[in-house]
């Protein structure tokens, strides 16, 4: 498999259980993805959307961000 941004994004959403990917163009998927989360209960999409927080803060938070940079920097 071809290292895509996409395919990073795809593999985060479905190891952190955050929410439901589509490839452009795909409009079943996408149908078929609407579908699903709305037949998910209001707490399911909760934990979705907390799952995602949670993964946020721990790798992409500004903060974070700058410290993995500046111990990059440092080697």
């Amino acid at each position: 498999m071809k290292l895509t941004l996409k395919n990073i994004e795809n593999k985060i959403l479905k190891e952190v259980d955050c929410g439901l990917t589509a490839e452009s163009g795909d409009f079943k998927t996408l149908a078929e993805n609407v579908i699903a989360m709305y037949r998910k209960t209001e707490e399911e999409r909760l934990q979705l959307g907390m799952n995602g927080q949670t993964y946020y803060k721990v790798h992409f938070q500004k903060k974070v961000c700058i410290d993995k940079l500046d111990q990059t920097m440092k080697i």
